[in-house]
């Protein structure tokens, strides 16, 4: 995409799925929506029924269909138990009153922070094509019996073409209802179509990143009772940790991407580094992809639970924390026998040859001596401009890691990455200076472009910590994980120049969503990377891919937390043509800045859409 005025190196922010455009109301007699004014309609006709937080769907015959997300504000007064119904309208075509998203009986209810996903179908005898679709109405029918009806607070309503997914609208805020029987319309507003490469662009590489994920369907044994304790089964054996590998799949094998590289930020199949686990991840993200990515291009970066698998180094792991997948309480590691830490390092370089393969590159330190898979660099050819840095800020609050841990493999404290003091100054020192070493290693085999990989990072992900601000700000891209969620620090949809971006940090970009099932996000996502050269510009486009959209309300559990976390990857809308109904389904929506998602405790449909960055 060219872009006149644009220096030698520039930066093109983020573009995710939220859409920022204020939206219209309408107008009640002429349905045509005007500023501030919100329109009725008195039409019953319900054609979906919703009866539990299970889409149990009461399907009509018509031929046009569509997906609605709706979720409600994390708020206390923001719940309902009143019935309410969506329709659609658009080129003064109108789908009539096609669902119950909330009723009061059997009780499918919006709690606060809900966000759930309801097949909608044409009603009336002409409904508007999905292009056409550009307002969508809800009713909130209030019966006598219902005697704490509470307040339903809708935002980031989104309506999509059923089966594809494909974005019709967004509305970010809507009025909220209180009692009584109420209508009110709003315009969507329409997402961006954001630009290609242009047909002179020549594809250098392409390469994935993945984050905080179990392991694949047939592997479900490796994370068992008895393998791995409380409470990380349940929350990694869910449908949505699976279909990470299946939309890889469709991804690479259906959709004919080709990566050069898979990189893995942590927290891989949550197992502290032990052999069995290790084994099946790498061998199922490699079958999967049809062999397209091997073994040998595999990169992983450490996360906490990838030290100790059920207690990650928690703030309850008293003292020492352990390599392995052992724990003697909830929280608390113990030592896996015969499992130290030159044991653990060599499971990571048994199952992972790239870490041991020509493009690892051990940067040359000031006295300290980096090393595989703790702290690295990764060249993937002279044709690329692009270098990877690999560190070790893994998220964890325990620094003392297991026994024979060496000076070298001391983290980043994770209280650092959240503002607060830290203790630890060794791997804050040893961190500043790694980075120091690559960036000068990356430039001495002519590299123009820094990525940073780590399993944590800032949080939340707008904010910046470091105790060496002066080597963060010449890195370009910070991608991790950790939170279960997605965020980036990013302006919607704007540019940046690297020369305008002097004395700022990274952008960074959050992933977390790719197993780990908290209640947090309602997709769980992968990135795709692609590299460009046009002419004498590199051009880089970050795109995330979902892989399962949530078929229940999102946060859902039980009220006994023991017995069920809040999760949303229980279930997985199906789409067909995908593997095992799993897709990989591209976000390609303008955005906001991100916030910390643990204000609202969830994130809407489709992952953050694409990143663009240009250099020499």
């Amino acid at each position: 995409m060219a872009i006149k005025g644009m220096s030698a190196l520039a930066l093109a922010t983020f573009v995710s799925a939220f859409v920022l455009h204020s939206s219209s109301a309408s107008s009640e007699s002429t349905r045509t929506c005007s500023s501030g004014q919100y329109c009725a309609q008195d039409d019953d006709a319900s054609l979906l029924h919703v009866a539990t937080r299970k889409l149990h769907l009461k399907h009509s015959k018509a031929a046009t269909s569509w997906y609605v997300q709706v979720g409600t504000k994390d708020a206390s007064d923001c719940w309902t138990k009143n019935d309410i119904s969506v329709q659609l309208l658009g080129a003064e075509k109108q789908s009539g009153w096609t669902g119950i998203l909330a009723n009061q009986f059997p009780g499918n209810n919006f709690w606060k922070g809900d966000v759930g996903v309801y097949t909608v179908d044409c009603g009336s005898g002409s409904c508007p094509e999905p292009a056409e679709v550009d307002e969508i109405c809800f009713k909130l029918d209030y019966t006598w019996y219902t005697i704490t009806d509470g307040r339903w607070c809708p935002i980031d309503i989104r309506v999509f073409e059923k089966p594809s997914f494909t974005q019709i609208g967004t509305a970010l805020q809507f009025p909220e209802f209180t009692k009584g029987t109420h209508q009110l319309c709003q315009k969507l507003s329409k997402p961006l179509v954001l630009p290609e490469p242009p047909s002179t662009a020549q594809l250098v590489n392409e390469v994935a990143y993945w984050a905080d994920f179990g392991v694949a369907r047939e592997n479900a044994a490796d994370i068992s009772g008895d393998k791995r304790n409380w409470p990380l089964p349940q929350a990694i054996k869910h449908e949505g940790a699976y279909s990470l590998y299946e939309g890889w799949q469709d991804y690479t094998v259906n959709q004919g991407h080709e990566p050069k590289a898979l990189f893995m930020l942590g927290d891989i199949g949550y197992a502290g580094g032990t052999d069995a686990t290790l084994r099946d991840v790498v061998q199922a993200a490699s079958s999967y992809s049809g062999n397209k990515v091997s073994p040998g291009m595999m990169f992983p970066a450490i996360g906490n639970h990838d030290v100790n698998g059920p207690s990650g180094c928690s703030t309850l792991d008293l003292g020492t924390c352990y390599y392995g997948n052992q724990v003697s309480a909830p929280g608390q590691s113990k030592q896996t026998p015969n499992f130290q830490y030159d044991e653990w390092r060599q499971s990571w370089l048994k199952h992972f040859p790239a870490l041991q393969s020509g493009s690892i590159i051990i940067p040359k330190g000031a006295g300290a001596k980096w090393a595989a898979p703790l702290r690295y660099n990764v060249d993937l050819g002279s044709d690329s401009s692009v270098y990877f840095i690999l560190g070790l800020v893994a998220g964890a609050p325990r620094t003392k890691w297991g026994v024979g841990q060496p000076d070298i493999a001391v983290p980043v404290s994770d209280s650092l990455m959240t503002g607060k003091s830290s203790s630890n100054e060794t791997g804050e020192q040893l961190e500043c200076q790694f980075v120091r070493d690559s960036l000068e290693h990356g430039r001495s085999l002519s590299k123009t472009v820094f990525i940073y990989l780590t399993h944590a990072g800032p949080r939340p992900v707008t904010s910046m910590f470091s105790d060496c601000d002066e080597v963060y700000q010449q890195i370009d891209v910070w991608l991790f994980g950790h939170e279960h969620y997605l965020g980036l620090s990013a302006a919607p949809a704007s540019t940046v120049t690297q020369e305008g971006r002097k004395g700022q940090p990274p952008v960074r970009f959050l992933l977390g969503n790719g197993g780990f099932d908290e209640g947090l996000s309602n997709v769980v996502s992968f990135v795709g990377m692609r590299e460009y050269r046009d002419g004498d510009r590199v051009k880089l486009y970050f795109q995330a891919y979902d892989t399962c959209i949530s078929a229940t309300n999102c946060p859902w559990g039980t009220l006994i937390p023991l017995l069920q976390f809040p999760s949303c990857w229980t279930k997985c809308l199906d789409i067909p043509g995908g593997v095992n109904n799993r897709k990989a389904t591209p976000s390609k929506e303008e955005g906001p800045t991100a916030k910390d998602v643990r204000t609202s405790s969830w994130l809407s449909i489709s992952g953050f859409g694409i990143f663009l960055f240009w250099a020499v």
